[in-house]
């Protein structure tokens, strides 16, 4: 967990690089870097919750975002006591959408395979 001004700094790295994206999205200088650092902590989660969807069996939902919103509860817990940062329950509520869309990801793939196993499978599907 960095300090908050060593994280600042890094996110005003990302900006200079997604600047012709932030500029197409028409973002405004203000908030660009609010947006990637929470784009940032979503990717990230979306990453946690297609780890934890392998551990906990790909296809369900309830075990792997269960277990995201305890990580992001927790992580923004930890926060609380590094200088310069908070802890924030909407930071929470933002990693548990990055967690889910990763979630809800792995669902639909396995989803799709175990589908398309059962047609390629029978008889009837040749």
């Amino acid at each position: 967990m960095m300090p908050g001004q060593q994280s600042s700094n890094e996110s005003g790295f990302a900006e200079q690089i997604l600047t012709p994206l932030l500029d197409l999205l028409m973002i405004p200088n203000g908030i660009r870097q609010l947006v990637i650092r929470k784009a940032a902590h979503m990717t990230e989660f979306a990453i946690l919750g297609i780890l934890w969807s392998g551990v906990f069996s790909f296809g369900k939902i309830g075990l792997p975002l269960g277990i995201s919103i305890l990580t992001a509860s927790a992580d923004e817990f930890i926060q609380r006591f590094v200088p310069q940062r908070c802890g924030a329950v909407k930071d929470v509520l933002i990693d548990t959408a990055g967690a889910l869309i990763g979630i809800l990801l792995v669902a639909f793939i396995f989803h799709r395979i175990s589908r398309r196993k059962n047609v390629c499978g029978t008889p009837s599907g040749k």
